[in-house]
This record gives structure tokens, sequence and C-alpha cells, in this order.
């Protein structure tokens, strides 16, 4: 866990940089943190906070995450980010990143991982890939990209793969599959992590950009 937390602490650094919080940090961590957005909303008013009922619904989401998955595994670096973290994005002038989550704001940060959005290929899990981030370059190129943890171990066992998809929002298990046996779009995909730690340590490094766009 403190690994995990450190490198998300030095991404938490960077210039529009939201960074959620979730219950492994306590229940008076995730309270103080839901004021401190109320403040930041200019909402004055003495609004009732049920950290316990949050706590309850995000247990259920990690729950019901991991029944989606089997009979693969979440790796245990990921199930530690989604218990501390939650979620987070990065905005910044020429891109925007997200890491899915199940924190307090997801679906106002970042997606939730188990697809928020209303549009997510159900087949990626049952083929033991899961959607955990996207890179959108506002570069004028208009590149998306997908990250998905190998859960399946198609390639690599809990390896992080990379997925650069600009001609619609949402990989589907078919498209990735096609990809990835396709020797000819080696240019649209690749290994980018053996893990999710080592994914997450590429994102500190690079502020999000994963090497996919120069930093200006």
């Amino acid at each position: 866990m403190d690994q995990i937390m450190n490198i998300v602490q030095r991404i938490s650094t960077n210039p529009g940089a939201k960074v959620d919080i979730s219950y492994g940090n306590g229940r008076e961590a995730l309270t103080e943190a839901h004021y401190l957005r109320i403040r930041e909303f200019g909402i004055t008013s003495d609004i009732s906070y049920n950290v316990d009922q949050v706590i309850m619904r995000i247990r259920h989401d990690l729950d019901e995450l991991q029944t989606l998955v089997a009979p693969n595994n979440l790796p245990d670096d990921y199930i530690s980010f989604l218990e501390n973290c939650g979620g987070l994005h990065i905005e910044a002038p020429i891109y925007y990143f997200s890491i899915r989550g199940i924190g307090p704001m997801m679906n106002q940060w970042y997606f939730h991982i188990i697809g928020g959005d209303g549009n997510f290929d159900e087949g990626l899990y049952e083929n033991g890939f899961l959607l955990i981030s996207e890179l959108v370059l506002k570069d004028g190129t208009d590149q998306l990209f997908h990250f998905f943890l190998d859960l399946g171990g198609m390639l690599q066992k809990h390896a992080v793969l990379s997925v650069r998809d600009s001609w619609r929002p949402e990989v589907g298990i078919e498209d990735l599959r096609s990809l990835l046996r396709n020797p000819k779009a080696g240019n649209n995909w690749t290994k980018i992590a053996n893990s999710f730690t080592d994914w997450l340590e590429l994102v500190a490094k690079t502020q999000g950009t994963l090497g996919f766009t120069n930093i200006r």
C-alpha cells in the first residue's frame, strides 16, 4: 500500500490533478475530504454526510468488480489503489488523463470502473480484460488511448496494455481481440508496463501523458 500511495501522492502534485480518497484512509479522512469539497464549491449550509453509507457503497462496488472478473483476479496493487485512492484525473491544456475507480467522486472526476458511462462492453470482463484508464490528446490529433489490465493473461497476466483508438469512444472485446492478434496492428497497441504499480509509476513520471505527447 505504501508504494502505491507514495506514487499517488506524487501524481497529486501535478497541476490539474484531482485525486480522490477511499475507505482505506479511514472514516475521518473521508469525512474531512467531503467537507473540503463542499467548501471548494462555496456551499456553506450544514449538509449531513453519512460516511458509513459511502464506505458500504465502495465496498459493494469492489466486491461486484471482483465477481465480474472471476475466475480471474484483481492484482493486489490495483486493489490497494481502489481501497485507498479510489480514482483520479489530470486535466492539462493539451491532454486529459483519468484512472477509473469507485471512490466518492466517481462519474465526476473520472468514470466508474464498472462502466459508469453507460457504454461498456461486458465481454471485456468475461475475456479477462479490465479497462482502467483513458488518455485523450487535445493537441489537434484527437487521439484516444485506453489502458487495460490483462487479468486473463492473454499477453502477460496483470500487465497493462495501451490501445490507441481514434475512431470510436469505446473499445469492445472483438476490437481488442482483433488488435492483439493482428501483427500488422502493432502500432495501435503495446504492453506498456509489467504491473499496475509499474504503470502507475510511469503515470507519475510523465504527468499522465505516458509518453504519448510532450509536456509543454
